[in-house]
């Protein structure tokens, strides 16, 4: 699972896969937030986060 705070609402997280291909989309509408990827293959991912259709924070993660 990742655990993300973000104060501003709403705010979408947007996961990729190494093809570019979005996994899983998930709007944050609280101030603690956890997204669950137990069901995404192990991998590396490329987690961005929107806010005004604009991106705002951009990172890879790697689930094992």
């Amino acid at each position: 699972n990742i655990d993300l705070e973000y104060a501003n609402s709403p705010t979408t997280i947007n996961i990729y896969n190494t093809l570019g291909e979005l996994v899983l989309s998930e709007t944050l509408v609280s101030l603690k937030n956890q997204i669950k990827i137990n069901e995404l293959s192990n991998g590396i991912y490329v987690i961005k986060i929107i806010e005004d259709n604009r991106v705002i924070t951009s990172m890879k993660i790697v689930k094992e």
